[in-house]
């Protein structure tokens, strides 16, 4: 919550002085008040929001592990899970070592062949801020962007079985 505290306050300051000094004395005055996080990068994301069908009890911990598993051999950035969603990120941040890394829609086409009609999914590419979302005392790395809510919207009136790209 203080990332998005902080941007607001950023626009406020900038939106105040940008008629009235260059733009380097606003980035000066904004840094010197401690708004920017050095950590955060804007920069193209591509993602994919697998929404698993979780219905059958019995099939929860199996399905959300085939799911992470196959994020994690495609060379994905797995960044929450609050089931039945799962917010993963292509090319963000990887921790694989070696071997194949697949493409986003490569790997779209791996969850469609596992999960078929008992999952949904959007997938595309934004720009985001990437980077520890934490503070210096915690790191969590994370992905922060204005149009996560419109996927997500997106996302829930799809029905299961629907692959689809967002364009924002």
């Amino acid at each position: 919550m203080k990332w998005f505290r902080r941007r607001k306050e950023e626009a406020r300051l900038r939106g105040l002085f940008q008629s009235c000094v260059t733009p380097e004395a606003v980035d000066s005055l904004i840094a010197e008040t401690g708004l920017v996080d050095s950590s955060l990068k804007e920069r193209e994301v591509e993602f994919v929001w697998l929404w698993i069908d979780l219905r059958l009890s019995n099939e929860r911990a199996e399905m959300l592990g085939r799911a992470m598993a196959l994020a994690v051999e495609s060379g994905c950035f797995v960044d929450a899970i609050c089931p039945p969603l799962i917010t993963i990120y292509h090319n963000v941040i990887s921790f694989k070592e070696g071997g194949e890394t697949f493409e986003r829609t490569d790997f779209v086409g791996r969850l469609q062949a596992e999960f078929g009609s008992r999952a949904k999914v959007v997938h595309g590419a934004a720009t985001a801020s990437v980077g520890n979302i934490g503070s210096k005392d915690r790191f969590s790395y994370g992905v922060v962007a204005a149009w996560q809510e419109p996927v997500l919207i997106h996302l829930t009136q799809q029905k299961f079985g629907e692959y689809s790209e967002w364009h924002s």
